[in-house]
């Protein structure tokens, strides 16, 4: 799969200080650049030539605006003053006191001479009051240019409107202090990203006040954020040297026919699922073999195949195969203990050994894996260092599901082992589909005749349910039997189960030993035989629970119902039958009787 290209196409340079912030002409092929040396610089991006240069201030520039309809520049710096030149006729067109302390940040709003009004004479036309460290940016809401948004080195970001002095509301979920703020501006989405000192950027919903995601990644302070203007992306920049693009939700739809198209990057892509043949069996949950056509790229490419990775088998101490797993990476290295661990050469992926679900991937190249004997420490080594992480199982057990709500009540279909988003249902082959944000396509069974069971019965009108049940496979009876069990069914639940463990568990509940009997009989399970046993005992069914204790090899059980009853015959043969299998206190007790 081709890389978002980031070829570097123009480089600007000259001697000088650090840049602390750019702007572009929103007409000509203009940058403008605020330097630490006190000045700023205007470039043609296209020629690689500088245009314009101002000296501000003897003191750093931390930020400089274009206001292309006045022909200005505006510059803020550490001499607590701003700067307004012309850049046609180089003039400066004002200089004033604006703040007590570094101006780290200039927002020009779109449309109005605000907040220092050059209309009346650079005025401050409104102070805006709250934060409780320094205010780092500000912003205007393109959507919404009453409303503005500022970060602070107090963790907050708030919202205020023009107008008034106190703000709309304050988003507070940064550990660290808050260096950037931006909205979005490439749809209709109400959100804003901030990037923090605590190594994260985040993405808010305005509308509900709630963070939506935290993005992660970064190994020192975020210090600029943005939404890319048309595609789905967010680029961050760090004082770790880097800028990292990346996008939270995979954008992707999928038609009736089920062909799936999606953006990656710069290219289209697509896949149908009615590639896959009917002739290939695909489990739920397992990734589709799909191969993927690239239907738009700036070169315009080809098809593509996705590699598809092998599969890893869990056996049991009898070497019976328990579980399997093919993973959407190549694992180059496994590890067991409390958890399974699969190594690729850049990351380790924790799965639990019962369900294989994905617990969690670090980014790190693994040599060695050692588990604590508590099982809750983990040390991860690599070549040059290494980490030791907590293991938390009851963080671990809330996991990523797939629900279906009938009438109210909702049912788990699926544990996921990852985040996945849908992307619809098929009804010829009565599967729902989702995608994961690598474009993995998985899909579940979802039967419509199964939904439609569970709302009749939801209703009381049993009689159409039973109708309806001949139409659902056999293998999903007991997801039947499981719904009329939670509303208290049992009787019916009995009926229509068709796993002998699960019908066995119901009979006790019910009392039906007979039933339960029977399916002792069919599974041959000693352990159904002792707790149907034990069951038959109390309630007075000795026959019963003679035989049942008989079929156990529950001696302890067969002398305690002997000894109750005075049966001398049954003592005997039950001396000798310990005595062969060894259960010396139990025939020595039967002896002495």
């Amino acid at each position: 799969m081709k890389p978002l290209r980031l070829d570097i196409k123009k480089k600007l340079a000259q001697r000088s200080e650090r840049v602390k912030s750019v702007d572009l002409h929103p007409s000509e092929p203009w940058i403008l650049a605020s330097l630490y040396s006190g000045s700023v610089c205007i470039w043609n991006y296209q020629s690689q030539t500088m245009v314009k240069s101002f000296e501000v201030t003897e003191l750093p520039v931390r930020s400089s605006k274009f206001i292309a309809r006045k022909q200005w520049v505006v510059a803020g710096a550490d001499d607590m003053y701003i700067g307004v030149y012309n850049y046609n006729t180089m003039d400066k067109v004002n200089m004033f006191e604006a703040h007590t302390d570094y101006i780290r940040c200039v927002a020009v709003h779109p449309t109005l001479p605000y907040l220092w009004d050059w209309e009346k004479g650079w005025m401050c036309t409104q102070i805006f009051e709250g934060h409780s460290y320094y205010v780092m940016q500000v912003t205007f809401d393109p959507k919404d240019t009453n409303t503005s948004a500022s970060a602070s080195l107090d963790r907050r970001i708030k919202i205020w409107n023009l107008g008034s002095p106190d703000p709309n509301f304050t988003l507070d979920a940064h550990l660290k202090g808050v260096n950037c703020v931006e909205y979005f501006t490439g749809g209709d989405k109400p959100y804003l990203i901030t990037g923090s000192d605590d190594q994260t950027a985040k993405v808010w919903d305005y509308q509900t006040k709630s963070c939506v995601q935290t993005l992660e990644g970064h190994t020192h302070n975020v210090s600029a954020v943005s939404f890319h203007p048309e595609l789905p992306i967010i680029i961050t920049g760090s004082e770790d040297g880097t800028v990292r693009i990346g996008k939270d939700v995979p954008v992707a739809s999928m038609d009736s026919s089920g062909k799936i198209t999606w953006a990656k990057h710069n290219e289209i892509q697509t896949v149908n699922i009615k590639s896959v043949g009917a002739d290939v069996e695909v489990t739920d949950g397992e990734r589709l073999p799909l191969a993927v056509h690239v239907i738009f790229t700036p070169q315009m490419g080809s098809i593509v195949s996705e590699k598809v990775h092998p599969r890893i088998k869990i056996f049991s101490k009898t070497f019976q195969e328990k579980k399997s797993i093919r993973p959407t990476f190549s694992a180059e290295r496994i590890f067991g203990g409390t958890l399974l661990a699969m190594c690729s050469n850049d990351f380790i992926c924790f799965y639990d050994w019962a369900e294989c679900r994905l617990i969690r991937r670090i980014d790190v190249n693994v040599k060695n894996v050692y588990w604590a004997d508590s099982g809750d420490l983990v040390a991860i080594a690599s070549d040059t260092s290494f980490y030791i992480l907590k293991y938390n199982r009851d963080i671990v057990n809330s996991t990523w599901r797939l629900h279906y709500c009938v009438g109210g009540e909702v049912t788990t279909m699926f544990h996921l082992d990852r985040p996945m988003y849908l992307l619809g249902y098929l009804a010829s082959h009565s599967r729902v589909y989702l995608i994961d944000k690598q474009f993995n396509v998985i899909g579940y069974t979802l039967l419509l005749s199964l939904i439609e069971c569970k709302t009749l019965v939801m209703r009381g009108d049993l009689e159409r349910a039973s109708q309806i049940l001949p139409s659902i496979p056999k293998e999903h009876h007991n997801s039947v039997a499981h719904f009329l069990e939670s509303r208290g069914m049992l009787e019916d639940a009995l009926e229509v189960a068709t796993d002998p463990n699960y019908r066995f568990d119901l009979a006790i509940q019910l009392g039906r030993l007979y039933v339960a009997k029977a399916i002792a009989v069919e599974v041959k399970s000693e352990s159904k035989w002792k707790q149907l046993g034990e069951l038959a005992m109390s309630s007075g069914k000795l026959e019963m629970a003679e035989e049942c204790l008989q079929y156990a090899m529950d001696l302890s059980g067969l002398l305690l119902l002997y000894s109750s009853l005075g049966n001398s015959k049954g003592i005997t043969e039950l001396a000798s039958l310990a005595k062969e299998q060894g259960k010396n206190n139990v025939a020595f007790l039967c002896l002495y009787l």
